[in-house]
């Protein structure tokens, strides 16, 4: 059996650490996106009127505003460079994109007649943010994963 020498296992440990400190952070991000979309059943679940279905797809729509934002910033504080500046690029036209998004799903989905206009944005609404959750997600992992190699 060769031995490692002691350098090199200590390496070893600290990217086995931080391998495993990575997928804890991606299972706490899938269970906090698990947990808005099941606390969203939920109360639509619940819900006896279209108003409080709005009330769950207004609840969900911040929750996942917040969750964008929180990786939006964990992404610029763990950037630098040229890649920091390329994201800042991305996510302003990302930004962009859901403005007019946003406007488009209130146009199309406000010619409803049905009373369900309001809480179908809502919910499209969110589930445009919980993509760009996901996505900000992807990206953080890589960024984590190269920082651990």
């Amino acid at each position: 059996m060769i031995n490692p020498k002691p350098e090199t296992l200590t390496e070893s440990r600290a990217a086995s650490k931080t391998v495993w400190f990575g997928v804890l952070l991606l299972a706490l991000s899938h269970a906090a996106a698990e947990d808005i979309a099941g606390d969203t059943r939920r109360c639509i679940k619940a819900a006896d009127s279209t108003v409080a279905i709005l009330a769950c797809e207004r609840q969900a729509r911040g929750r996942w505003e917040a969750a964008v934002s929180h990786h939006d910033q964990e992404l610029q504080r763990l950037l630098s460079g040229q890649l920091k500046r390329d994201y800042a690029t991305a996510q302003a036209a990302w930004e962009s994109f859901r403005t007019a998004e946003f406007a488009l799903i209130d146009q199309t989905l406000g010619t409803r007649r049905d009373g369900l206009a309001g809480p179908l944005a809502e919910g499209a609404k969110a589930q445009l943010l919980q993509t760009r959750t996901e996505q900000l997600a992807s990206h953080l992992r890589a960024v984590r994963d190269s920082k651990s190699e």
